[in-house]
Parts: C-alpha cells; sequence; structure tokens
C-alpha cells in the first residue's frame, strides 16, 4: 500500500512554480511557433511574386524573340522559295540543252 505524506508548505510552492514555468514555456513555444508561421507565410509571399514577376519577363522575352524570329522565317522561306526557282530554272536549262544536243 502506497501512502503519501502531507505536502509542506515548500513542496506545494515548488510544485506551484514548476506547473508556471511549465506553463510560461508552453506559451512562449506556441508564440515562437506563430511568429516563425507568420515568417514563412511572408517568404513564401515573396517568392510567389518573385515567381510571378519573373512569368511576365519570361512572357515578354518570347514575345520579342518570336517578333524576332519572324522576320527571319520570312526571310528563310524567300530565299527557300529563290533557291527553289534557281533549281528548276537549271534542270530546264539542262533539260533544253540535252534535248537539243541529241538533235
Amino acid at each position: 500500500m502506497w501512502i503519501d505524506h502531507q505536502t509542506t508548505q515548500y513542496e506545494r510552492i515548488l510544485l506551484c512554480d514548476l506547473r508556471d514555468a511549465i506553463w510560461r514555456l508552453r506559451k512562449e513555444k506556441a508564440e515562437e511557433e506563430e511568429e516563425q508561421v507568420q515568417r514563412v507565410q511572408e517568404e513564401n509571399g515573396e517568392l510567389r511574386q518573385m515567381i510571378v514577376q519573373l512569368e511576365k519577363e519570361k512572357d515578354e522575352l518570347k514575345n520579342k524573340m518570336e517578333v524576332k524570329e519572324q522576320p527571319e522565317i520570312k526571310e528563310n522561306n524567300y530565299f527557300s522559295w529563290f533557291s527553289r526557282c534557281i533549281v528548276v530554272f537549271a534542270l530546264l536549262g539542262l533539260l533544253f540543252v540535252l534535248m537539243y544536243a541529241t538533235m
């Protein structure tokens, strides 16, 4: 059988002080966690803003690149059309030369 002796005034004060210290530490820990959560949320907000800004810059650069590429594509189409014409005329010329050479 377990029998507890009556607590002394010192033990009662000590237990109350320990209880108060534990409550204070729990409250401080909760406040620190809340501050940390707020800091992380602020950092996430800043990062999200940076991501949005970078995406806008990326889209602007992409549009600029497309604008620069369009004249090059037209020039390439023109040269490819021009080179095709040269090949066709060269083949026609060779065909006429061969026809007149065999006659």
